[in-house]
């Protein structure tokens, strides 16, 4: 039988296509260009019907070995769908474009075409069967995969045009689909679904609305009336950007009749908003009488004391490494120099003693003393797949939307390079296109046509960013992103001719800057889907810059090393990129995982906040951090372990770390405020499962057991 199997240029209609020819049809593919100007249409992880989609499309039928065709339907998708979509919002009623368009178009009008080309049926991806009933005719039913099936949308078929259909995934569960697509070998088993509007190119459905119909739309605004009561509940801007049964947006301040208003279980409403307005208040934490002190007891001791004398703050000069004044005795005789056990710090001496024989932090005992710790992720979490990311963002979300953490978006490198931290980097880039070659990523020039794997890199990292939107709908309070840093991409991403973007001084001038153009439309991407961001935190990984300032990052050959960049270029071009976060409204971070990690360069770069790893911090990184908090700056100290320990730290021995490390530096409490923050030491990308969740609420507990006020 002759088939015509319309190919979005997504893994569904891919597989469909392959299936057909398997079962001994002749086969012929065909794309369908909706759009008059397709530069016009959406893109990414949520376009439809793009020359993205042609061109893997025109892919799949290669590999698949069938001719391959592009059918321009642009004004009838025009005059049926879209004119439709706005006559049908203009009479105040809410359409369903997709369903239209397979009514019209994917089956009316391909199906006319192709019958009257000698074709005898079409061939597509969608999920849903067929079966014959017994008097002969054609029944549509749904797809085995009941989370994937689409027979709704083919409800509207007549049995002419069901007889004319094939759905060959009907039998076939959406995982397995996939599987297949990789085993034939078809670049597309990993590409996201499309969904949403494709000609509302930007999603803003009710803007683009308002520029299309004009006075056609039935009011650009008025009151919201409850009809029960007749109460104006509020006001709306315009009755095309609601539908029945919708709440979102409206801003009704009380529930539906017999429910209860409805509360996300990662925001705290009574905790939270508590003490607004009191002045002076103490916000959202626990009376200090309720709090246990961090208290390490000598062994038997079961007194409940709490007095015991305390020690002036050390001044930062004694931190690990620094050489100490020497001290002068009556007589001009030099004092001994103090040795290690001579420092309260973290190499030896003895804690401040309690009177009762009790170690414990003195500094929690002072009179007014504050620390509100937080806590937060670095970024990567384990796994392969799509539902390994709906898991890691539901985790931080849960755990981390509360008033003492710092939710981010996860990203789980182990779906492929493409969602790899250089990936998503080499996905935000503007203006420079580059493909992953077997050496790893490499730049190809600004053809403005970017390759296969950057468009996937693009559409996963938009993927990511949809289901951030989604379950963060309603949530308030501050939110983080990591995109890899310019040096670490440097050092990293090779140039067209072979060899790394760092031993070319304009390459790098030139990457630099195309990032920070990226990572300002990436700041004003992330407070557009999540309204409710008080405070966007951009941060910047850059593990590899110790080494680019060393000269350790080796040539292609592996024989030699690349020649050091000089601080002021380093400092230069982390300025471009940090600030261009800073314009965009974004409070701009470095985190830097590696050892002798330059935080005095990457404050003078214009970094507010600094995270590390804290095992890997030498002298002058000590004073550097402390000299961020003295200065209103943010710190987040990696202290929990990144991958799964022999045997789990406690939370005690946690915090005590963090309040040694505090007297070491010389700081008091009050002097980090809000501004300290727990963390893993690196991301979680190689833990197991278990301990990932376990190290998320092991920093969210250090966080709330380092939290308190001790009153005068």
């Amino acid at each position: 039988m002759k088939v015509v199997a319309a190919m979005s240029g997504g893994v569904d209609s891919a597989v469909a296509a392959a299936r057909a020819v398997e079962a001994g049809h002749e086969v012929t593919g065909i794309h369908l260009a909706l759009s008059r100007n397709p530069a016009s249409y959406r893109s990414g992880a949520r376009g439809c019907c793009t020359i993205e989609d042609s061109n893997d499309a025109r892919r799949a039928a290669d590999v698949i070995g069938i001719p391959f065709y592009v059918w321009d339907l642009s004004d009838r998708f025009h005059d049926e769908v879209v004119e439709d979509f706005m006559d049908t919002y203009a009479a105040g009623r809410t359409p369903n474009p997709c369903l239209r368009c397979n009514e019209k178009i994917k089956f009316a009008a391909v199906l006319d075409r192709a019958l009257a080309l000698g074709f005898e049926a079409v061939a597509t991806g969608h999920y849903a069967r067929l079966a014959e009933t017994p008097g002969g005719g054609v029944e549509l039913h749904r797809a085995v995969d009941a989370g994937k099936d689409q027979s709704y949308v083919l409800g509207v078929l007549d049995e002419r045009q069901l007889r004319h259909s094939l759905f060959p995934l009907g039998d076939t569960a959406k995982a397995d689909v996939r599987r297949e697509a990789a085993d034939r070998g078809l670049l597309v088993a990993d590409k996201p679904d499309s969904h949403d509007i494709c000609f509302v190119a930007d999603g803003d459905n009710t803007g683009w609305l308002r520029e299309k119909l004009g006075d056609r739309a039935p009011n650009h605004g008025g009151a919201v009336v409850d009809e029960a009561t007749g109460d104006v509940l509020g006001r709306h801007d315009g009755t095309y950007g609601f539908t029945i049964g919708q709440r979102k947006g409206l801003r009704i301040g009380r529930p539906a009749p017999g429910r209860q208003a409805p509360l996300r279980a990662r925001h705290r409403a009574g905790v939270r908003h508590r003490h607004r307005g009191a002045p002076g208040a103490a916000r959202g934490r626990p009376a200090p009488c309720r709090r246990a002190a961090l208290v390490r007891r000598a062994a038997g001791d079961r007194s409940r004391g709490r007095r015991g004398h305390r020690a002036a703050a050390r001044p930062r000069r004694g931190a690990p490494g620094r050489r100490p004044r020497r001290r002068r005795r009556r007589g001009g005789r030099p004092a001994a120099r103090p040795g290690v056990r001579d420092r309260a710090g973290a190499g030896g001496g003895a804690l401040p003693g309690h009177a009762r024989r009790r170690l414990g932090d003195d500094r929690r005992h002072r009179a007014g003393a504050r620390l509100m710790a937080l806590a937060t992720g670095v970024g990567s979490f384990p796994g392969s797949d799509q539902r390994d990311l709906d898991e890691a963002v539901r985790l931080v979300l849960d755990r981390l939307g509360t008033e003492q953490g710092l939710p981010f978006v996860p990203e789980v490198p182990g779906r492929g390079a493409p969602a790899g931290m250089i990936g998503r980097a080499i996905g935000l880039v503007a203006e420079l296109d580059a493909d992953l070659q077997p050496a790893g990523w490499r730049l190809t020039g600004t053809s403005g046509a970017p390759a296969l794997d950057q468009r996937r890199a693009r559409s996963l990292l938009a993927q990511d960013l949809d289901t951030f939107e989604e379950l963060a709908d309603g949530y308030t309070g501050p939110v983080k992103v990591q995109v890899a840093g310019p040096w670490t991409l440097a050092a990293t991403v090779e140039r067209p001719r072979g060899d790394k973007v760092v031993a070319d001084h304009g390459a790098r001038r030139d990457l630099a800057q195309a990032l920070a153009l990226g990572v300002a439309d990436h700041v004003a991407d992330v407070r557009r889907r999540v309204p409710g961001a008080d405070r966007v935190v951009l941060q910047l990984d850059e593990p590899a810059l110790p080494a680019v300032l060393a000269g350790a990052v080796p040539t292609a050959s592996g024989f030699g090393k690349h020649r050091a960049v000089h601080p002021p270029e380093a400092s230069e071009v982390l300025e471009w990129v940090l600030g261009a976060a800073r314009d965009a409204g974004a409070e701009p971070w470095v985190h830097c995982c590696a050892a002798d990690a330059p935080l005095a360069l990457l404050r003078g770069a214009g970094a507010v906040g600094l995270a590390v790893d804290l095992s890997l911090v030498g002298a002058a990184g000590h004073d550097a951090l402390a000299e961020a908090l003295e200065a209103g700056g943010v710190v987040a100290l990696g202290v929990v372990p990144a991958q799964d320990p022999d045997r789990p730290p406690s939370v005690s021995a946690v915090a005590e770390r963090v309040l040694r490390w505090l007297e070491m530096v010389g700081l008091e409490p009050e002097q980090g405020g809000e501004r300290l923050l727990v963390s893993p030491a690196c991301g979680l990308a190689g833990a197991g499962g278990t301990w990932t969740r376990r190290s998320v609420d092991l920093s969210l507990e250090v966080a709330r057991a380092l939290t308190g006020t001790v009153p005068a």
